[in-house]
């Protein structure tokens, strides 16, 4: 071919590329609108949500005043699994467009399944704006029907179920929900009629068949569900309900490899919800490696499907094989590093792993590439948690609700973080959770966090009155509420009546700490000691590998003064990978009571080595190397942990004194004794200094400075606080004696010497006042 015609066909292939192209940008918006909602349509028919959830985010931008890509959004949340991202877009639909009558019925839907009891009667508004309009409307009735259910007026319900059957008797969910209070009032097989005649009814009959075989699964007549569940699917082999609906008989039957065998069909289906089916049953019958390895397949077949690669992570994280978590997420991060969702990935990794830095990174890489990642915030908030830097924590989960105001972990994080600590502001958390927005407000955690607030208030009455706005038989099988209920009969001193509570909240949620101290507490409080210890100790045996457990067992153990049980249940805890690092300080406490501080040094500094920027463990070892005469050491680590939290008290007091007892550093040690006193709260924990030893610290580094006046208010403050101090009172008498006030001095003195006069300060405080006469 001639130069000349290369060049002719270059030419018009880029003509053309440039027709193409303009083509494409010269769509209308309309036009792109449309393509857009009719590719998510496509995409919803087949069941790939997360594809046809990004067709309909792309015309919610192309359109933003437009109320049904919105809708059709919180129809892909909600096929998910994914309720919170559901409301939030299902609430902005019904703000574009208030009668659109499917996004009504929606929301309405997500406040009766989620909302208290008061926001009810906003549900039943809403429906009713829909009869108004549309009184044969079926789903409007059903939604009726089930607000009604939840104000405990099941007569109201079964009649507009009724009603609607008869407007529209192919209307499953009716039959469903009447079969449902049929079986309520213990009648089956008035239940069983209902779906029979749904079956004879119904435009499809397999989902009719569904419905009826998951009634006898619940009715334990297996023998008539598998019935239903293999005639549906001799008419269509690839009916994807009917093979959960077999693969999940074959499980509660104990048939492993018939479910294995189901669900490796339906994991062939089309739809995103199908894929991951068979790995997940895979590793829930123990076949950890072969459930690995199919996910393993899925992610090499479906690289870009970040959905499954997080299940990927996740079985890996789950069977401890965090090198292999790590490797595919370093090889992703390789190829793409402004993958932010793996960064995410990956910290979280880490953060689990206790590389608690090297997930700070990751999260700041992911910041970087995602600014207003409220995901990223949140699990920074969660590093520095376990940093025990409570401010940064609680700064940055103030941020994660500041860019998504809806997110409701973030919300209920710093509501507990608020609720603990010297620093705890229960009506701040109880402010916090009222400004949660309408759908949220009372919604089952949101309730059960206020009333815990209320409780860290002492407002039992208040307590009360939320717990029992909560319908029963929510409050029957959820264990936090449960929980809650037997701490408020256990505070009321209904030690016997809040036993069964407490127990059945620990049977639900077996690892819940506050259950299992709580029951125990029931009996210490009868002075039953060793059945508390019993109690704990036989629950801790089923979790040896649970660190908090053993922490949990080794605090009791430490009440009760049983010095070696407690020594061995935290190095059990050490031994179980504790990423707080409690154990490992409350274990090297033990050291240092025992005057054995070269072994508590060692433990402290070996766990240092893992866990470099623990503030406890640094504080810990501090104290440690200054009994030992390591000053220069103490300080550094004293350093350390104020150069990473600037507001930590403990380590400014401390500092500030080791500084100040070298006489070379004063100036530097007024800075920090001053910060530690503006920062330190009114109530301390016990063993933490307070204002009385940091009024202390600070008289005594004025005293030093040769400023004695504020030398005797400082330190005065700290013998009014804390009388039985002798080293304050002896600081006192030098401080009054330089100040000219040798009579108070002397008191003092006297003062300190009745407490112990075997100190060194008082042969200083003699020595000075000596001098004074």
């Amino acid at each position: 071919m001639s130069s000349s015609i290369s060049k002719k066909v270059s030419a018009a292939l880029l003509v053309f590329a440039l027709v193409a192209t303009t083509a494409g940008c010269l769509k209308s918006p309309e036009e792109k609108y449309e393509a857009y909602m009719a590719s998510g349509k496509e995409y919803m028919e087949k069941g790939d949500f997360g594809a046809a959830l990004i067709e309909f985010k792309n015309a919610a931008r192309t359109k933003s005043t437009e109320a049904e890509p919105f809708y059709q959004i919180a129809l892909c949340n909600d096929r998910r699994g994914q309720a919170q991202e559901a409301i939030v877009a299902v609430q902005q639909a019904v703000k574009l467009d208030p009668n659109h009558v499917e996004a009504n019925l929606l929301l309405a839907r997500y406040m009766v399944q989620m909302g208290g009891s008061d926001i009810l009667p906003q549900a039943e508004e809403l429906i009713n704006g829909v009869l108004a309009d549309e009184r044969n409307n079926s789903e409007a009735l059903f939604v009726l029907a089930a607000t009604r259910a939840r104000l405990g007026s099941a007569e109201d319900a079964e009649r507009l179920l009724q009603e609607a059957l008869r407007n529209t008797p192919e209307h499953l969910q009716s039959s469903m929900a009447l079969a449902r209070l049929k079986l309520n009032e213990g009648k089956p097989k008035e239940a069983e009629d209902i779906l029979k005649k749904a079956v004879d009814s119904a435009s499809n009959k397999s989902e009719a068949k569904i419905a009826l075989g998951q009634f006898y699964l619940g009715q334990n007549r297996d023998a008539d569900a598998q019935k239903e569940f293999e005639q549906i699917l001799s008419e269509d082999s690839k009916f994807g309900p009917a093979l959960l609906g077999l693969g999940m008989l074959y499980l509660k039957q104990g048939e492993k490899d018939k479910a294995e065998d189901i669900y490796k069909r339906a994991s062939e289906l089309e739809g995103e919800l199908y894929l991951p089916l068979y790995g997940q049953v895979l590793m829930l019958n123990g076949k950890e490696d072969e459930g690995i390895a199919e996910f393993e397949r899925l992610v090499k077949e479906h690289p870009k499907d970040r959905a499954l690669r997080t299940r990927l992570i996740t079985a890996y994280v789950q069977t401890d094989h965090i090198a292999e978590a790590e490797k595919l997420l370093d090889q992703v991060i390789a190829d793409t590093p402004n993958d932010a969702d793996a960064r995410l990935q990956r910290a979280e990794v880490y953060r689990r792993t206790n590389k608690l830095p090297k997930a700070q990174e990751d999260l700041a890489a992911a910041l970087e590439y995602r600014p207003n990642s409220h995901q990223a915030h949140f699990l920074l908030a969660k590093v520095y948690g376990e940093l025990g830097d409570s401010r940064l924590q609680r700064q940055e989960l103030d941020e994660a609700l500041r860019i998504n105001p809806e997110y409701l972990l973030a919300r209920l994080e710093l509501a507990q973080a608020l609720l603990r600590g010297a620093s705890a502001t229960p009506q701040s958390a109880i402010d916090l959770l009222n400004e949660a927005p309408e759908s949220q407000r009372n919604t089952a955690p949101v309730v059960a966090a206020r009333i815990w607030a209320h409780i860290a208030l002492k407002q039992y009455t208040d307590a009360r009155k939320e717990l029992d706005k909560v319908s029963p038989d929510v409050r029957a099988d959820n264990p936090e509420f449960l929980l809650q209920e037997g701490m408020l009969q256990s505070l009321a001193g209904n030690y016997a009546a809040a036993r069964p509570y407490l127990e059945k909240s620990l049977e639900k949620n077996p690892r819940d700490l506050r259950a299992l101290n709580a029951l125990a507490g029931t009996y210490a409080a009868e002075n039953k000691e060793a059945v508390a210890i019993s109690t704990v100790r036989e629950h801790a045996a089923k979790y040896p590998n649970d660190a908090q457990m053993q922490i949990s067992l080794a605090n009791w153990y430490i009440r009760a003064k049983y010095i070696d049980e407690a020594e061995k249940a935290y190095q059990a805890a050490v031994k179980a990978g504790d990423p707080s690092r409690d154990a490992t300080v409350m274990l090297a406490r033990i050291y240092v009571d025992r005057h054995e501080l070269e072994r508590a040094d060692k433990l402290l500094t070996d766990a240092l080595q893992e866990s470099s920027t623990n503030a406890n463990v640094l504080l810990m070892r501090a104290s440690v190397r200054d009994g030992l005469g390591n000053a220069d050491g103490a300080i550094a680590d004293y350093r350390a942990v104020v150069e990473r939290n600037p507001e930590n008290y403990v380590a400014l007091n401390n500092l500030a004194y080791l500084l100040a007892a070298r006489k070379s550093d004063l100036e530097e040690a007024l800075k920090y004794a001053q910060q530690a006193k503006e920062i330190a709260p009114a109530v301390v924990q016990p063993g933490q200094p307070g204002v009385a030893e940091i009024d202390d610290t600070l008289g005594w580094v004025f005293y030093l400075r040769g400023v004695y006046a504020s030398a005797v208010v400082h330190l005065r403050a700290s013998a009014e606080a804390n009388p039985k101090n002798p080293i304050v009172q002896y600081h006192l008498a030098m401080a009054h004696a330089k100040n000219g006030d040798v009579a108070a001095g002397r008191r003092a003195l006297e003062a300190g010497l009745q407490i112990d006069p075997n100190l060194p300060e008082a042969a200083e405080a003699r020595k000075v006042l000596g001098a004074a006469n």
